[in-house]
């Protein structure tokens, strides 16, 4: 085989270069391999669901990607969404013919349909693959006959190498997957630089130059989070009088944001004490975190919970926030209760009021979870300290392909 020079990420549905946690992990895995002098490129099966993606082809802090779908936009049709990824699933086997030399394939996509195709049709071509393994479906509400089947039997048998995100997910490949399969673990990523950039601006205002609690993600895919927060931020009022607002930042349907807000009057809460943004920014989603009185990350007593590694957090530690969380899954190889954050009981309500109250009252402590939090695991997600790790990882399957 020729010597690598060049990566293809294969991923679609979410969007790049704009989007939330898979084309944020995405983005840094690209910056990580060009520090390491390799050429990243995504190729992006299906349209956008974020309408600020428009351009079909370009280039986005040194990564080059290509919508190969006919349109970046989202149809509102379903059978039309359909053919847009049937489409894109046609175009790839030529345009990784094209490519092939000294190239191997990141796949993004994770138990479905698309998974089992691209891994066929690299295969096919003699292109070495790296499965990426964010999540672990079979045990979660999300399971299916053949999610199980992709996990136990496909995924990690035609790949030629694995990237799990978390400790347990990297047990069960080992379980599953046959001997001698590469193996290498990358947790969540943050470019800490251009987060704590925004500590120097003013905040972007989220409508109340009170004091905020953050949370981020995408509002409709993890609507339990919000919920719980409301709760509980109605817990700290009842008990403490807490009077902070609850800012949840990111895309979010009209539908929920109505649910929501039912909650937060169910919760004995004020109107304005709970702000839901919508989608912002990249760099006001960064002054938002980096200006919140703490930063929330709630998880549950659930094997989905157990195997995830939330992205989120990366933004949270370089932010430089206090953090209130649950010690479950990966968590706990990473932050300590009283020492690099607060623990709370999963899904304690009162529980994580007393923690949210006890941040919003002892600056002192908020100081010391914070600077503990920079020294200890902040340099851990550091996506620069990986480039080398994963040039050597794909060059060894690179050099020794399976098939």
């Amino acid at each position: 085989m020729s010597q690598l020079s060049r990566i293809y990420c294969v991923c679609g549905g979410f969007g790049f270069p704009v989007g939330a946690a898979s084309t944020n992990r995405i983005l840094l895995m690209g910056r990580a391999l060009l520090s390491a002098g390799i050429t990243f490129h995504v190729w992006h099966l299906g349209p956008s669901s974020f309408p600020e993606n428009k351009q079909k082809s370009g280039e986005h802090q040194g990564i080059s990607w290509d919508y190969l779908s006919p349109s970046v936009k989202r149809p509102e049709n379903k059978w039309l969404r359909m053919f847009y990824f049937l489409w894109g699933c046609l175009v790839l086997p030529f345009v990784l013919m094209r490519g092939r030399r000294g190239t191997c394939v990141y796949l993004y996509y994770q138990g479905d349909a698309i998974n089992l195709w691209v891994l066929v049709v690299c295969r096919i071509l003699g292109i070495p693959v790296a499965q990426e393994c964010c999540e672990w479906w079979p045990g979660t509400p999300n399971e299916s006959r053949f999610n199980r089947w992709m996990y136990r039997r496909i995924m990690f048998r035609w790949s030629d190498g694995a990237l799990p995100i978390s400790t347990l997910i990297e047990k069960r490949i080992r379980e599953v997957s046959r001997k001698g399969y590469s193996l290498l673990r990358i947790p969540i990523l943050v470019d800490a630089e251009k987060v704590q950039q925004e500590t120097t601006r003013s905040p972007y205002s989220p409508g109340t130059d009170q004091p905020f609690i953050f949370w981020c993600g995408v509002v409709d895919g993890y609507f339990r989070d919000p919920q719980f927060l409301i709760r509980a931020l109605g817990a700290a009022r009842q008990k403490h009088e807490v009077q902070a607002r609850l800012v949840l930042a990111g895309p979010c349907s009209d539908a929920a944001k109505n649910e929501l807000m039912r909650e937060a009057a169910n919760s004995g809460l004020e109107p304005d004490q709970v702000i839901i943004t919508g989608f912002i920014p990249e760099d006001e989603l960064f002054r938002l975190a980096t200006h919140a009185a703490a930063a929330l990350l709630p998880l549950w007593d659930d094997d989905r919970s157990r195997s995830r590694f939330p992205t989120k957090l990366g933004l949270y530690v370089a932010a430089g926030r206090p953090i209130v969380t649950s010690a479950i899954g990966e968590i706990v190889h990473y932050l300590q209760d009283k020492e690099t954050a607060l623990f709370a009981a999963p899904d304690d309500e009162v529980g994580w009021g007393d923690a949210i109250d006890a941040l919003m009252k002892d600056q002192v402590l908020c100081v010391r979870l914070g600077a503990r939090m920079e020294v200890d695991v902040l340099p851990r997600f550091d996506y620069q300290e990986v480039g080398e790790e994963l040039k050597s990882f794909y060059n060894q399957i690179s050099d020794h392909p399976s098939q």
